[in-house]
């Protein structure tokens, strides 16, 4: 040690001297400056870095002629709390000092605002300075801290070849994208995801803090036995993240369209409103629109119970909704304290709720969102895969019960029907589960034979039901699903395929011309369709390694804190080196946080991750990537992340003084907690039965609901239609002759439809979306646009030069539609509550004869 300490003090001296002269060789402030040009922060600066290297020039000599002085003021650190002090405020200083670089560089703009390009250039020599010297300090106390090497190095060899061969993979796959461009370039449809709302860099800390807080409590309190804990941290989370999200207004977004005339509320849109107008035709006792198979049923079915319990208005819907969303986070948490104990639980739920905060936030500039705000499935088929995966953990560790298979089996069920791509978590479990205890293969088959039999009472009543109504056994819906293979696939050839649907097709038959639309744009181009879907597979992964962030500027700080536009959408696929390096440390926590895991519980440790890529790979499949089709499952991700930084911040944890006893208790709780074998004595038959029948009634509660509402708008004749319409207290006061209106309605072959108006939107000239959904957008033609549902299914376009007075939001309608074009209205007859108006289209000539009183 007599020869360490001045040569320490030597290198600082030396390094200081090195940014003492990038300081002041840097520009002149100012023509005319206090002294030589420069202004006093400069001389300020100057003196700061001439006291440093003064003052390590001083200690490294002292140092090396004073024995005695070294050992009682410089050796005894080593071993002291002030030791832990110093280690401490070397890793704080080291993590600002690059913080405020990187804000100030952000607050430039990439050099183009001055001002914060003069800061952060002058700033730079003393922060680096200070972040090398901490970085130093920090390895400097780590390689005399003997004592607590034992515990690392035993930790580390148990982990070493782990973390190589998970970050060997890792750097192969980044090397991989980086050369082929897979995953970071759009393909021939020009197409490709964009990353979905990241967790900002204050959520991660704020995640750090709460981890090494419950650590903390868990090891302190642990003479202090709470009865049912976890279930009260779950009533905790559930309240904590609801009061959070409740507290936020429902800010519109694409799937959510904001307020306009008549009624000014925020209405579904795009795949939101397909679910709401199934969820609607239940309402109205139309079944599922009739015979139709549509997508995502036990969703609908669970949009048309919140509606029946709380009504229309959407805001009270979300909130009924995230009622039960909010079980998120909880799931998320009973995962995490699976793979990492109860610390890492808490901080991912945290994370899982703040980053639904920011969705919200986020959502009237960011594309293709899916959070708890919305009426989409992401988020609930995501609660019912974290349980699958937190049972079948359960389950592979527990030496395979029965009863929990059949249960796992059942919760998968319910996701299937919600979302199909559910189903890849079956697979993936027998295979990790066969890897992990290949002399279990007879307890393994039954428990998945168990699972397979919980699947089919719950999708065995949709299957029956759609086999009764087309003849075949189709589980998914073709107008959503098979027609995304056929247009996609065809784009992928430059050709846009003719996927409407014909007057004349069945379901049955429509659903197989587009499969061999699909099946001849694949034959047609082979191996371009490998590489769109290994691109849209590749854009995936990427995605969700920036579900940390990876900003390319910043435009005030109030951003660091809520973002005010979608910095995420800038990614290119070109990161600059400072996003390089950045991506680097990603991987290199991700592969952590794997390594960890997969250390701890074995290959079912990395039973998430599997699930997570084959997931991914089933909507690659469909063409589709990014943003919300990760929502399902990237919570694997940022549990792996937190995984990586739980095991950094042990580790600093191990070398202070003060905290090492904490962290090796917690680890040793952690370990029995991992043999403890749970109880796997046989559960009864009527454990069985009650349980399959409750999965039974939530599968037979899709067709069923079709038949507990009584039918709104029966059947009627366009006379019976014409009769109503013109009965109605406002064709009385339009002084509309009836003879001459129906010999109009003759003339122009008019037909009249009955039913539900929903989602009244009007549109002034030159106004609309950004979709190119039909009369959504833009057009020089002002017009009033609903969707209907009862007697006729799809959307009306009204052409009207102002917004109508009166138009509630699931009114009764009359509608009589263009004879060549279905989607046209001419006049609609609108009535809700007693109260009725009749509007006609501006395009409409009556002859002035048809008024009764000119």
């Amino acid at each position: 040690m007599r020869t360490l300490w001045p040569a320490l003090f030597v290198v600082w001296a030396i390094q200081g001297t090195l940014f003492l002269w990038q300081f002041a060789t840097l520009p002149s402030d100012t023509d005319e400056g206090i002294l030589f040009g420069y202004s006093a922060f400069r001389l300020a600066g100057i003196f700061l870095l001439f006291s440093w290297i003064l003052l390590t020039l001083a200690l490294g000599i002292y140092s090396g002629r004073k024995t005695a002085w070294r050992e009682k003021w410089l050796d005894s650190i080593f071993a002291f709390g002030a030791g832990d002090i110093l280690l401490v405020a070397s890793l704080l200083i080291t993590i600002v000092s690059q913080a405020l670089l990187a804000v100030l560089w952000g607050l430039s703009q990439h050099g183009l605002i001055s001002t914060y390009v003069a800061y952060a250039t002058r700033l730079a020599p003393l922060l680096n300075l200070c972040t090398l010297i901490g970085v130093e300090f920090i390895g400097w106390m780590i390689f005399h801290r003997k004592q607590a090497h034992q515990f690392v190095t035993e930790a580390g060899k148990a982990m070493l070849h782990r973390v190589v061969l998970v970050w060997a993979a890792l750097g192969a796959l980044a090397i991989f994208i980086a050369i082929t461009r897979l995953g970071i370039s759009p393909d021939k449809t020009g197409e490709w995801g964009l990353p979905g709302v990241p967790l900002l860099e204050w959520q991660v800390l704020l995640a750090c803090i709460v981890c090494v807080l419950t650590l903390i409590l868990e090891v302190k309190a642990e003479a202090i036995r709470i009865k049912h804990l976890d279930f009260w941290i779950s009533v905790g989370i559930w309240s904590g993240v609801l009061l959070l999200w409740l507290s936020q207004p429902v800010n519109p977004s694409f799937s959510a369209l904001p307020p306009r005339a008549p009624n000014f509320e925020v209405y579904p849109f795009s795949d939101a409103q397909v679910y709401d107008e199934f969820a609607q035709s239940l309402l109205i006792g139309n079944g599922l629109k009739g015979n139709e198979i549509p997508p995502r049923p036990l969703y609908i079915v669970f949009l048309a119970f919140l509606h029946f319990i709380v009504g229309q208005e959407y805001s009270h819907v979300i909130v009924a909704q995230l009622l039960f969303l909010a079980f998120f986070p909880v799931a998320v948490y009973w995962i995490g304290k699976e793979l990492y104990g109860r610390p890492l639980g808490i901080a991912i739920a945290l994370l899982a709720g703040l980053r639904e905060y920011t969705s919200n936030i986020a959502a009237p500039f960011t594309n293709a969102l899916s959070y708890s705000k919305l009426y989409l499935s992401e988020v609930p088929v995501a609660i019912l895969l974290v349980i699958f995966t937190f049972l079948a953990i359960r389950w592979a560790q527990t030496n395979h019960p029965n009863f929990l298979a059949f249960v796992a089996g059942g919760v998968l069920g319910i996701g299937i029907m919600i979302r199909t791509q559910a189903v890849v978590a079956f697979p993936v479990l027998l295979f990790i589960a066969l890897l992990t205890d290949r002399k279990k293969f007879y307890p393994i088959l039954r428990g998945a034979l168990l699972m397979m039999l919980a699947v089919i009472l719950i999708t065995s009543p949709w299957l029956w039901r759609n086999w009764k109504n087309t003849g075949k056994l189709i589980f998914d819906s073709p107008f959503t699903q098979t027609i995304n293979l056929a247009q996609r696939y065809s784009r992928m050839n430059g050709i846009e395929a003719d996927a409407i649907r014909k007057p004349e097709e069945s379901s049955i038959e429509y659903n197989d011309r587009l499969i061999g639309i699909f099946i001849e744009a694949v034959s047609a181009n082979p191996q371009e369709a490998v590489r769109v879907v290994a691109n849209r597979f590749f854009n995936n992964c990427v995605d969700n390694i920036l579900l940390l962030p990876l900003r390319n500027n910043l435009t005030d700080l109030d951003e660091l804190w809520m973002p005010s536009r979608a910095f995420w959408e800038e990614w290119k696929g070109k990161p600059t080196p400072s996003q390089s390096m950045l991506l680097f440390f990603y991987l290199f926590l991700l592969g952590l946080g794997i390594s960890a895991a997969w250390k701890r519980l074995g290959l079912l440790g990395l039973l998430p991750l599997c699930i997570n890529l084959v997931y991914n790979l089933w909507t690659s499949i469909a063409l589709l990537a990014g943003q919300r089709f990760l929502v399902a499952m990237d919570w694997s991700i940022y549990m792996y992340y937190m995984i990586g930084l739980f095991v950094l911040i042990g580790g600093f944890l191990f070398f202070l003084e003060c905290a090492r006893p904490l962290v090796l208790k917690w680890v040793n709780s952690l370990n029995t907690a991992s043999t403890q074998i749970q109880d796997t004595r046989a559960q009864p038959w009527a454990h069985f039965f009650f349980a399959g029948l409750f999965f039974f009634l939530i599968g037979i509660s899709v067709p069923l609901s079709e038949k507990v509402f009584p039918k709104r708008y029966p059947q009627a004749t366009q006379n019976q239609l014409f009769s109503e319409f013109v009965s109605s207290k406002a064709f009385e006061q339009s002084s509309l002759d009836p003879a001459c209106l129906k010999q109009a309605i003759a003339d122009n072959h008019l037909t009249a439809s009955n039913g539900r108006g929903l989602s009244p939107r009007f549109y002034g000239t030159g106004e609309g979306e950004f979709t190119d959904k039909l009369g959504y957008r833009p057009s020089n033609q002002p017009r009033l646009l609903f969707y209907m549902t009862g007697n006729y299914y799809g959307l009306i376009i009204l052409e009207l030069t102002e917004p109508p007075d009166f138009f509630p939001n699931t009114s009764d309608v009359i509608v009589y539609h263009d004879g060549d074009d279905e989607h046209k209205a001419w006049f609609v007859l609108v009535s809700n509550e007693g109260r009725e108006e009749i509007y006609f289209s501006g395009t409409v000539k009556l002859d002035i004869s048809c008024y009764e009183n000119p």
